[in-house]
């Protein structure tokens, strides 16, 4: 199954997708040593919400914001 950031190169304009792909590596830098109490990493949820955002077609900055 293709990523999030697989999708939304096809469904959003480059600059999105840059945006896109900027805020996903920040997250991942912010949340880097933080693991949810079932030991997996913090950044699994933060991702999830974005994917969750994308499949109910939201605009590329709501998604950013999830």
């Amino acid at each position: 199954m293709p990523t999030l950031l697989e999708r939304s190169k096809l469904e959003y304009s480059p600059e999105d997708y840059e945006r896109l792909v900027s805020a996903v590596e920040y997250a991942k830098k912010l949340h880097i040593n933080q693991v949810r109490e079932s030991g997996e990493p913090y950044f699994t949820h933060p991702l999830a919400v974005a994917e969750i955002l994308f499949n109910i077609d939201m605009d590329a900055n709501s998604v950013i914001a999830g």
